[in-house]
């Protein structure tokens, strides 16, 4: 069923959940991870070192379980599962699968190294000038969208 006229089972997100998704998706961890290496840095040593090691494996498998598994599964991280967002295909209207979700984080991360970080910032801010789609510059180029549940 759709509800936007657009073929997708939802409307276009809106910036404002969009943001709140990501500050729970990658700031949160962030802040998690660095209070871990403050406590690694205090604890010292070999049992220090053990747990900042520890703390980045642990860093690099959440994201890569809820950027890529966990949404292109269900569509959802757990900042849109928050938001009642949900990433899909234009094509299908269905989530993208792990291995979209995939190139959608290389992209987006890519290009975003690549410009110094210039590319993040158009990319995230990206949607409050794009009507009716409200889309990243990614999911422009992918033919995705983030749509409100």
């Amino acid at each position: 069923m759709t509800t936007s006229g657009t073929g997708l089972p939802g409307t276009p997100a809106e910036f404002g959940p969009r943001a709140i998704a990501a500050v729970i998706d990658f700031v949160v961890p962030q802040v998690v991870l660095f209070l871990g290496f403050i406590l690694a840095a205090i604890i010292g040593g070999t049992i220090g070192g053990l747990l900042g090691f520890l703390l980045i494996i642990g860093a690099m498998a959440f994201f890569v379980w809820n950027l890529v598994l966990q949404q292109g599964s269900t569509g959802q991280t757990l900042g849109k599962q928050k938001q009642n967002l949900k990433l899909v295909s234009d094509q299908t209207g269905q989530p993208v699968g792990a291995g979209m979700a995939f190139v959608r984080w290389f992209v987006a991360g890519a290009v975003g190294s690549a410009t110094c970080g210039l590319y993040y910032l158009a990319d995230y801010l990206f949607p409050l000038f794009d009507d009716p789609g409200k889309k990243r510059l990614t999911d422009k180029m992918l033919n995705f969208s983030v749509i409100q549940l």
